[in-house]
């Protein structure tokens, strides 16, 4: 949550398509030659909504949020290998020598990932279908839509936590699809577990920073 910029481009453009240098496992383009690191572009999304570690990890320690997406209208999870969004296969060494292509190489990971519980878009500079990618300034974004926000247990205490509100107040004004927000917040009953806050509303968040 802490540029802003970044977080309203999602709303506006969709996820961020990283170059293959950029994932953190090294692992998972030692063998995709200079040719393909620079061809390819990965957008990543989890299943997981729950998990201590990702909120940890990729959430700033929950004073970050989740962002849920609607999964597009072709998305098949029987025939996974006909979809651009898949599973990661996670598997224990590294099958290369199986896997046909670079392309295909970047939905495999080690299974010491498998608590991530992955699913990605691989972007292909030479053959991809606009309808699904935007490019911006070299900028990779894989379209898809934001259907809900929620924030993390501790994300009421950032900085720019008010603005984030307004940016998400906007987007409701000016779509028709509106963006549904929550909050998580750490279980009474156990200190090592969190839990949806059903007496959380959004419009009194707004009424409580003056944003209506």
């Amino acid at each position: 949550m802490k540029n802003i910029n970044n977080f309203k481009c999602i709303l506006d453009h969709g996820v961020y398509a990283c170059p293959c240098e950029l994932l953190n496992d090294p692992f998972e383009w030692e063998r995709i030659d200079e040719h393909g690191k620079g061809r390819y572009r990965i957008a990543c999304f989890s299943f997981s909504r729950n998990s201590k570690l990702m909120w940890g990890h990729y959430a700033d320690g929950h004073r970050g949020c989740m962002i849920h997406f609607v999964l597009p209208e072709d998305y098949d999870s029987t025939f996974e290998s006909s979809n651009l969004l898949r599973k990661v296969n996670y598997e224990n060494k590294i099958g290369y020598d199986k896997i046909s292509s670079d392309y295909e190489r970047l939905y495999h990971k080690d299974k010491k990932w498998q608590y991530e519980n992955e699913i990605r878009a691989v972007f292909d500079l030479e053959e991809h279908d606009s309808n699904q990618w935007e490019i911006i300034d070299n900028l990779v974004f894989y379209k898809i839509k934001v259907q809900s926000i929620f924030f993390g247990c501790e994300t009421f205490k950032e900085d720019n936590y008010k603005q984030v509100l307004k940016v998400i107040y906007d987007y409701n004004q000016n779509h028709s699809r509106k963006i549904k927000v929550g909050k998580f917040k750490i279980k009474e009953s156990s200190k090592y577990a969190f839990e949806q806050d059903n007496e959380f509303s959004f419009e009194d968040e707004l009424r409580r920073y003056k944003i209506i």
